[in-house]
Formats: C-alpha cells, structure tokens, sequence
C-alpha cells in the first residue's frame, strides 16, 4: 500500500540536512566539550538519532521532518523499534558487507600492525602500506559497497515503488504523507 512514495532527491536533502545538523551540533559542542565528543560518542549518537527518533516520532527525523516526508510500513503503520533495527542495523550492514569482508580477509593476511594506521594517528613505514594484491582486495571491497550504494540510489530514484536496500528488508518506504492522512486513509479501509 505505497501512497505518495518520496523520491530520491528528496530524501537525499533530508539526508544532507540530518547531516549538516548533526555534524553542526557535534562541531559546537566539540568546542565547549571536546572529550565528551570524542572516541565515537559522536558516531554513536548519530546512530541513535537515525533509530530511536523515527520510532517516537511518527517517522521523522529532523531533516525529514522539513522535507516533509517520513518513514512508515509498508500497510501505512508507523514504524517500531524492530523495524528501525532491521532498517539502520541491518540494512546499513548489507551496504559494509562486502568491505567488512575484505578487510576480514586481510586482517588474516597483512601485517595487523597496518590497521593502527586506521585506527590512530600513527605514521608506520612504508614496508606496512598496502600494496599488490591486498590493495586490489580492500579496494574491491570498498567499491562493492559504492556500487550498493549506488543501486540503492537508483531504486529510489528510478523504480515505482521507490524503495531502497534498506526499505525492502524492514518492509518500509518513505512517504510524503502525513501521520494525518495515514489515519485518515485508515479509517476509510
């Protein structure tokens, strides 16, 4: 029951505007709070922002909430805190798996001192670069997820349903119809 699916470039400026808000906020705060923000608590609550605020807000974010579009079942329900799970969670790892799996891979092949250099600031020597064959792999990997991405892109934009990745595994969709006409429509069934 898909009514007045959002398309691509709209849900994008939601998307770019939770960001710009988000990472707004993180900055200022940084600057009064720096070690609050620090060590992946800004990661985490941006994780939190994306899964929690849909649940209790009839499928909103702040940036969707402006755009006017919001995420909802597939049969017109809001969403709950399982289907946001399987949304962000799952959904989000189907985009990192291929990546995830190259560099599992290459954890049991390269010299583990190298992720040191993801992880931290440390300058190793050159001896612990990628190179050859382990650079093709993780660079493999990091474009089979682009491509992910990329398709995901697409079947907003391009198929009927507007439905990305994500949306077909938690069985929802993006509308621009309010929780109003949600129950409205409801109430006509």
């Amino acid at each position: 029951m898909e009514t007045k699916p959002a398309g691509f470039w709209i849900r994008f400026g939601a998307i770019l505007l939770d960001g710009l808000l988000f990472n707004g906020l993180a900055f200022f705060l940084g600057l009064f709070l720096l070690a609050a923000w620090q060590d992946g608590i800004t990661e985490l609550a941006q994780f939190l922002y994306a899964l929690l605020l849909p649940v209790f807000w009839y499928g909103y974010t702040v940036g969707k909430r402006v755009f006017k579009i919001r995420i909802i079942h597939m049969d017109g329900t809001d969403v709950g805190i399982w289907t946001m799970i399987k949304r962000t969670i799952i959904g989000g790892l189907i985009y990192v798996l291929p990546t995830l799996i190259t560099v599992t891979i290459l954890s049991f092949t390269v010299d583990t001192r190298i992720w040191l250099t993801f992880l931290q600031d440390i300058d190793l020597n050159e001896e612990f670069i990628l190179t050859g064959f382990d650079f093709t792999i993780l660079t493999l990997g990091l474009f089979s997820s682009v491509i992910l991405l990329i398709v995901s892109a697409f079947m907003v934009g391009l198929s009927k349903s507007r439905r990305s990745i994500h949306d077909l595994i938690a069985g929802t969709y993006v509308t621009k119809q309010s929780p109003a006409e949600t129950e409205k429509i409801d109430k006509e069934e």
